[in-house]
């Protein structure tokens, strides 16, 4: 709204991008473009490792896991006026 109010046209004369896919990114008009890191997913293995470093106690080893996230590509970051075209996902490591 802000860009919209400035005259600025998406994605004509700016790309945006959003993070966390949130419900209402793909309903808006031009659809946002976001990175989804799927937070259930985290919030899953969070938990995980709270209940076994719990049950553990001190024997527990502390390790990292990586979760990846996907990149969802709609209109607000097409350069091709007008362009519609299915949501592509790329795999990232964050």
């Amino acid at each position: 709204m802000a860009l919209k109010a400035r005259g600025i046209r998406v994605p004509e004369d700016i790309a945006v991008v959003g993070f966390g896919d949130e419900f209402m990114a793909s309903m808006i008009e031009p659809g946002l473009t976001t990175v989804n890191l799927h937070p259930y997913r985290i919030g899953q293995q969070a938990a995980r490792l709270f209940l076994e470093q719990v049950q553990e106690k001190e024997a527990f080893q502390p390790r990292t896991f990586v979760i990846t996230g996907d990149l969802v590509i709609r209109q607000s970051s097409l350069k091709a006026k007008g362009e519609k075209r299915k949501p592509e996902f790329f795999k990232l490591d964050i």
